[in-house]
């Protein structure tokens, strides 16, 4: 029902589960979500890089988004 959802709110270290399942099942993997929905995973920045330069249609970048893109990958991504 919750997916990895549940395990990615009890952790305490958020970055380093993802980079351990980055090293684990490669930089883009898909994870079960909650209610049977899934999410794809994007660990490479320059896969990061070619998603948002090129799904501009899609992609809305909050404040909050661009926090935390810039936390996990730093500035210019």
């Amino acid at each position: 029902m919750y997916g990895f959802a549940k395990t990615v709110l009890n952790s305490t270290a958020t970055t380093e589960l993802y980079d351990h399942w980055a090293k684990e099942y490669g930089p883009v993997y898909k994870v079960p979500h909650v209610l049977g929905q899934s999410r794809v995973i994007l660990w490479d920045p320059k896969a990061i890089s070619h998603f948002f330069a090129r799904d501009t249609w899609f992609y809305n970048q909050t404040p909050f988004t661009k926090i935390s893109i810039e936390m996990a990958l730093g500035r210019g991504v």
